[in-house]
């Protein structure tokens, strides 16, 4: 399977540049078929049908309702130009808005006030907590983010985790081949950054991450790295590369080229318009499913499995055989016996290595010693609850009038009690009505 697999990998097409593909890229419009050679009156009749069209009044009211909407969108995104801090401006309009589904770009609210500013951050910092200490989180409205980060400050949050990056160690990073490696010290992510091993792209792990994420996603961590002494190291590595490929130093390394965030947004809605073509050319199926090594491959998630593909030692289960025509008209010559096997290795790798996580959102990724804690004070206000009311039985049935004095000083508490909610109550009507209708002028005034 593996001898398979290097000849596919020699002699596998493009599919990304088929010209299938590039027939549907090159497509005026994707509603209206564009017929070849037609006649001159077929033009005539389209003339005629599209002017008709353009003059029935529902087709000029949706189009002034387009021209309104794209002016409330220009609005809006003039609103929102600038961040809540100032230091962020230039990041906040380097970054280009995402372009929504109605073709818009959607603008991202910035924060207007420090009220404002102050509510996204509590409202986030209590769910934070929430998390940190073990209990569960409400989760965040998906239409409606809490944008913490704008009101802390971008260039703050960089700070901020620099310091704390600073101090922590145990990272994991992928190398070129899929393997993690690690556990590393910040010293060694250094050498390694200089040898030119690790760059911003590569994927890092350390502790408390959810995920696997590139160095340059994650605050704070690439300034801890590479620092000025780190980035000459790593300039001088790529420069004798360089001399030794015959490349002029001035030239960027392919895939390596300074990018504006501009830049990169184009890139990826190009790519992602390519590869909806190429699902288009092959009836929805990606065409490297097709093929039968590369599927067992994606199938068994990358180089990991590399050792046990090559010995093939595991009993074959039963293949319904509905699944087996599925599979036939998917990947033509495919085994069935080996998707079971690739299935198998993999299970053995994650659940026999201990790699099995619970999904988030279980509410279970909590510290163990939150619940001991909860368990020693509940333990501890127990013995003080029945000492107190042991004494105060021994006091009652041993001191003559006790029971009388107790009676009085809950009557004086409940009073002071009530006094007290009564005043917040006051208290409260009063926020409200200022809220409501602004402050009251004096007469003075």
């Amino acid at each position: 399977m593996l001898e398979q697999y290097y000849w596919e990998c020699e002699t596998r097409p493009d599919f990304r540049h088929a010209p299938e593909v590039e027939r549907i890229l090159n497509e005026d419009d994707p509603i209206f078929e564009k017929k070849e050679n037609p006649t001159q009156e077929e033009i005539e009749e389209n003339d005629k049908w599209l002017a008709e069209f353009r003059e029935s009044p529902v087709v000029q009211f949706l189009a002034q309702a387009e021209e309104i909407a794209d002016k409330i969108n220009e609005l809006e995104l003039k609103e929102n130009s600038a961040p809540y801090r100032s230091e962020d401006k230039k990041l906040w309009q380097a970054v280009p808005n995402v372009i929504g589904l109605d073709g818009r770009p959607m603008p991202r609210k910035a924060i207007k006030t420090k009220k404002e500013s102050n509510d996204k951050f509590w409202d986030f910092a209590r769910q934070f907590f929430f998390g940190l200490w073990g209990f569960r989180q409400r989760p965040y409205p998906p239409g409606k983010p809490i944008d913490a980060a704008q009101a802390i400050g971008y260039k703050k949050l960089e700070k901020r985790y620099y310091d704390f990056i600073m101090r922590s160690g145990g990272w994991f990073y992928k190398d070129r081949l899929g393997r993690s490696r690690g556990p590393m010290e910040l010293i060694q992510l250094k050498t390694a950054w200089g040898a030119g091993i690790i760059d911003k792209h590569t994927f890092i792990w350390g502790e408390d991450m959810d995920e696997w994420a590139p160095i340059g996603m994650v605050y704070g961590l690439e300034k801890a790295i590479a620092t000025w002494e780190v980035r000459l190291g790593a300039a001088a590595t790529a420069l004798l590369h360089k001399l030794q490929k015959g490349i002029p130093p001035w030239v960027p390394l392919r895939g390596h080229e300074p990018k504006t965030y501009k830049q990169m947004q184009e890139e990826a809605y190009e790519s992602k318009r390519r590869d909806l073509a190429v699902l288009e050319a092959n009836g929805g199926v990606w065409p490297g499913v097709r093929t039968p090594s590369h599927a067992l491959f994606l199938w068994a998630s990358g180089s990991e499995l590399t050792s046990i593909l090559e010995a093939d030692h595991m009993p074959n289960k039963y293949i319904p055989k509905d699944l087996r025509k599925e599979l036939e008209k998917v990947i033509p010559g495919l085994r069935p016996w080996e998707v079971l096997s690739v299935e198998q290795a993999m299970d053995q790798i994650t659940y026999g290595g201990e790699w099995y996580r619970e999904p988030f959102g279980t509410y279970t990724t909590g510290p163990p010693y939150i619940d001991e804690w909860n368990g020693d004070v509940m333990r501890l206000f127990e013995i003080f609850h029945d000492l107190s009311v042991q004494v105060y039985n021994k006091l009652n049935r041993t001191v003559p009038g006790f029971g009388t004095v107790m009676e009085k000083v809950q009557i004086d508490s409940a009073a002071r009690q009530t006094r007290r909610m009564q005043k917040r109550a006051a208290e409260k009507r009063a926020e409200e009505e200022l809220a409501l209708f602004g402050s009251v002028p004096s007469d003075d005034e």
